[in-house]
């Protein structure tokens, strides 16, 4: 005997396809099961979504949507720094050394020097003055402007203030001075009084006239406290082994 529920199902769709029969009766079956599931276990309830069946006609299903899938968009790399074309490169910074060069450089062509091989010997020259009045420091530091004052040939101030400018106030002094030799005065070496180095010994000096004539002389073995002598315009003097003479 057949069941009426279904032999009016058939009956009523029998002119239907196959294929959309098939998909109603799965539909129904399946949402009784879920229907059934969903009471009995208390679980979280679906929402129904429409979907087409294969023969075109709209169907309800139970099945939940799919989650959309999260596409976090990747982070743009960040752009790498390009120098303009047309950058100019920054200049290397010069050493103290090429630097005090330069100055020296500037001085010497600004005096009328063009020979590039004879400003490079003058520095050669002005750097090893420099040395040597380094050297002296360290074993006579109280003796330096005297030294200088007696140094053949003479030391070069420009040098001095361009790789040594520690030792400005010494050649200061010591251009206002003198050293060994005979000299003119108010010709060669200007008037006033001067001072030798403190200790100094075996130290002749003359003061003469502008004939040659001796105004007065010393020989002095040994002066604790140094010599000091005045001298006049148009005199001559002489000193021999007396070192460098300073302005008093």
């Amino acid at each position: 005997m057949k069941r009426p529920g279904v032999s009016l199902l058939f009956e009523h769709d029998s002119k239907r396809k196959p294929l959309a029969l098939k998909t109603i009766a799965l539909a129904v079956i399946g949402g009784l099961l879920l229907a059934g599931c969903g009471s009995s276990s208390g679980s979280e309830t679906t929402t129904p979504v429409a979907t087409l069946a294969v023969d075109g006609t709209n169907e309800i299903s139970d099945a939940p949507e799919p989650a959309e899938e999260s596409q976090s968009e990747p982070k743009p790399d960040a752009a790498p720094i390009v120098a303009p074309e047309n950058a100019v490169p920054e200049p290397k910074q010069k050493s103290k050394r090429q630097q005090q060069n330069d100055v020296y450089r500037d001085h010497m062509r600004s005096a009328g020097e063009t020979d590039q091989d004879a400003i490079d010997e003058a520095i050669s020259d002005g750097r090893e003055q420099c040395n040597f009045l380094r050297r002296l420091q360290e074993v006579v530091p109280d003796e330096v402007p005297y030294i200088m004052a007696n140094l053949d040939p003479e030391l070069d101030p420009v040098a001095v203030e361009a790789f040594c400018p520690k030792f400005k106030k010494h050649v200061k002094a010591a251009v206002a001075g003198f050293g060994e030799g005979t000299w003119t005065v108010g010709g060669d070496i200007d008037p006033g009084t001067y001072r030798t180095v403190p200790g100094i010994e075996d130290c002749y000096w003359e003061r003469t006239t502008g004939g040659g004539a001796t105004i007065a002389n010393d020989f002095v073995s040994v002066a604790p406290s140094g010599v000091t002598v005045t001298i006049r315009q148009g005199e001559g003097f002489v000193s021999q082994g007396c070192g460098g003479w300073l302005p008093k």
